[in-house]
């Protein structure tokens, strides 16, 4: 807003933007090493910005939801020491997960790490994930 001279204030060049995110994820971790994880995510939005001395307000939703899969992958022993070996580093202490849904973009911080993500829209994503 201006103030001018006299103490009146002029909003005619505000913008105002207004913000009302809800986010909540339910997830059920079975014994056997897979979890299945539900998410909703939605942003309420609201501009109130002056035109032409005209008070304008637009509002928008938008909704973010998805179900992921994962499973934690284990080795096993086998009987051969090149299948053993194969097994072990492909497949022990890893994780796949597939992802059907969308995800809101932005900055994501996970185990102290955070990445820039693009919004991803209504697809399937498949991650996989190898710890040392």
């Amino acid at each position: 807003d201006e103030i001018n001279i006299g103490g009146n204030t002029n909003n005619m060049s505000s913008n105002l933007e207004e913000h009302n995110e809800q986010y909540v994820s339910f997830s059920y971790k079975n014994k056997q090493a897979w979890t299945i994880t539900l998410f909703y995510n939605r942003d309420n939005y609201k501009k109130t910005a002056y035109v032409n001395g005209e008070k304008d307000i637009t509002k928008k939703s938008k909704n973010w939801n998805g179900i992921d899969f994962t499973v934690n992958l284990k080795s096993k022993a086998l009987n051969s020491k090149v299948l053993d070996l194969l097994n072990q580093s492909l497949f022990g202490n890893s994780r796949i997960s597939v992802f059907y849904g969308s995800q809101r973009g932005g900055l994501v911080c996970a185990n102290g790490i955070c990445a820039q993500q693009p919004e991803f829209s209504e697809g399937i994503k498949i991650g996989y994930t190898r710890m040392f």
